[in-house]
């Protein structure tokens, strides 16, 4: 996993060699001791929302 310098999350997942790319959105709020990112992605030409916790 890394950030790029564009604001995406760069997530390659086991048995894969392509990365699934996550556009942040806005800065991550602070939850205790972890960072929690608002984010979407696109799959199979669906948009989804979500939230990455790190």
């Amino acid at each position: 996993m890394r950030i790029a310098a564009n604001g995406t999350l760069l997530l390659t997942e086991a048995g894969k060699t392509e990365p699934t790319c996550f556009f942040i959105e806005g800065e991550p709020k602070r939850g205790g001791s972890c960072l929690v990112y608002s984010v979407r992605w696109q799959q199979a030409g669906t948009m989804f929302r979500g939230n990455f916790i790190l």
